[in-house]
C-alpha cells in the first residue's frame, strides 16, 4: 500500500474542514504525491469531509447534503457523479481516493478490502491503512453496526451488538488454550467516545512512531477478516484477553478502565494476556444474566495499542514508572504467561465482552 498516510484529526474536525496529505487534495496533486515528503500536510477542505446525506458511502457534493439529485441510497447516482468516481476515485464507488502506490502509480481501488467486501458482501468498507489515508483513522470498524451514523457526522452513540461471527470466532480463541470452552453469548460494544479517544491516542503513538515488533501474539492466528484488516500493525495494535467479573465488564464497556489503586506483579496498570487461560484465573461467573448465561464466566477481548514495548525480566511491581520514558508505551512481562501491560486507558478498546462455560 502508499506510504503517505493522513494527518490524524478529531472526529468533529474530520467531519468539517481538516489537514490532509497532499493525496487527498486535487487531482493534480494527487497524481504528483509521489514527488510529495510523506510528512508534508496542506490544508484542503475535501468536500468539508460530509458524508452523503442518502448513506450511500460517497461524498457529498459541494455545499450539498448529497453527493447527486438522483441519489436515493441505493445505488442510484447521476452520469455526472459516476464520472467523478472515475478518475482519482476508487473505481468501488465508495467516494474516497484510490491508492497510490510507492512507484507513484495509482489502483483503481482505495485499498483491497474495499473491492473484496463489495463484491462479498454488497457494501463498501475498508481496511486500517485506508482509513488513516481517508480520515487519521477514526473511522469506526466497517464491521460496526454504528459505523455510518459517524460517516454522517450523527450524533454519539453507545449501542451493544450480539452477533453469532464473534460468538464463533471467541470459541476458536477460547479453544487455544482451554479446549473444552465455549461462548455462550458475546456482545460486541460500539461506543463513540470511547472510539474517539482510542483513535486519538493511536495516532498520537502513530505520529511519534513504534518500533514495529513481532510479539506474535497468539491471538493474531485464529482472527477473521473484519479483525486482522482494522488492526494498525504499525503502533502494534493487537486482541487481547481480560478476565473480570459481569458488573465491571459493563462498566468498563461505558466508561472503560480504570487503573487500579494496589500494584500487580507489573505495577498499576490494566493487565491483558494473548492466552485465554490466563485470563480465565481472573473471571467470574456471570450472576445477573438469567438462566440462559447461568454458570457462564465473562472475559473482555480488547483492542490494545502497545505502541513501543518494554520488555522487563521477572517481576517489577513499580513497572508503571517505564512509561514516563516517552519512548515506552506498554510492558511485556511473563509469569506461567506472557502477560501485556498499558497505564493509559486510552490505549485500550474494551470492543467484546464474551459469556462462557
Amino acid at each position: 500500500m502508499g506510504t503517505c498516510q493522513a494527518q490524524a484529526v478529531p472526529r468533529g474536525e474530520a467531519m468539517a474542514t481538516c489537514r490532509v496529505q497532499a493525496e487527498d487534495c486535487s487531482d493534480e496533486d494527487f497524481l504528483g504525491v509521489a514527488s510529495v515528503s510523506t510528512r508534508r500536510t496542506i490544508p484542503c477542505n475535501r468536500h468539508q469531509n460530509r458524508m452523503c446525506s442518502k448513506g450511500c458511502g460517497r461524498y457529498a457534493f459541494g455545499k450539498f447534503d448529497s453527493c447527486c439529485a438522483r441519489c436515493d441510497g441505493s445505488g442510484c447516482h447521476s452520469r455526472d457523479c459516476e464520472q467523478k468516481q472515475i478518475r482519482g476515485f476508487c473505481a468501488g464507488g465508495c467516494g474516497r481516493r484510490a491508492n497510490v502506490g510507492e512507484d507513484g502509480k495509482m489502483f483503481r481501488t482505495c485499498c483491497k478490502s474495499c473491492s473484496h467486501l463489495r463484491g462479498e458482501c454488497g457494501h463498501c468498507g475498508h481496511d486500517v491503512e485506508c482509513d488513516i489515508r481517508d480520515n487519521g483513522g477514526t473511522c469506526p470498524p466497517w464491521y460496526w453496526k454504528s459505523a455510518p451514523k459517524w460517516q454522517r457526522g450523527g450524533p454519539g452513540f453507545h449501542e451493544e451488538v450480539s452477533g453469532d461471527y464473534v460468538k464463533s470466532m471467541g470459541t476458536k480463541l477460547l479453544q487455544k488454550s482451554m479446549p473444552k470452552s465455549v461462548v455462550v453469548r458475546c456482545d460486541r460494544i460500539e461506543d463513540s467516545s470511547l472510539w474517539d479517544r482510542y483513535t486519538a491516542k493511536r495516532a498520537e503513538i502513530r505520529t511519534r512512531g513504534a518500533l514495529i515488533q513481532d510479539i506474535n501474539a497468539e491471538t493474531s492466528d485464529l482472527l477473521g477478516f473484519s479483525a486482522t484488516t482494522t488492526l494498525d500493525t504499525s503502533v502494534n495494535e493487537v486482541w487481547l484477553f481480560h478476565g473480570t467479573e459481569e458488573t465491571a465488564a459493563r462498566a468498563i464497556a461505558k466508561s472503560n478502565f480504570k487503573m487500579p489503586t494496589s500494584a500487580g506483579n507489573f505495577g498499576k496498570g490494566a493487565y491483558f494476556a494473548e492466552a485465554a487461560k490466563k485470563s480465565d484465573t481472573y473471571a467470574k461467573k456471570a450472576r445477573d444474566s438469567g438462566p440462559e448465561l447461568a454458570d457462564c464466566k465473562v472475559m473482555m477481548l480488547c483492542r490494545v495499542v502497545l505502541g513501543n514495548i518494554q520488555k522487563v525480566s521477572g517481576t517489577d511491581r513499580q513497572a508503571e514508572r517505564l512509561v514516563q520514558d516517552p519512548l515506552v508505551d506498554s510492558v511485556l512481562g511473563k509469569t506461567d504467561f506472557r502477560e501485556f501491560l498499558v497505564y493509559d486507558a486510552a490505549q485500550i478498546y474494551p470492543e467484546y465482552i464474551m459469556w462462557y462455560r
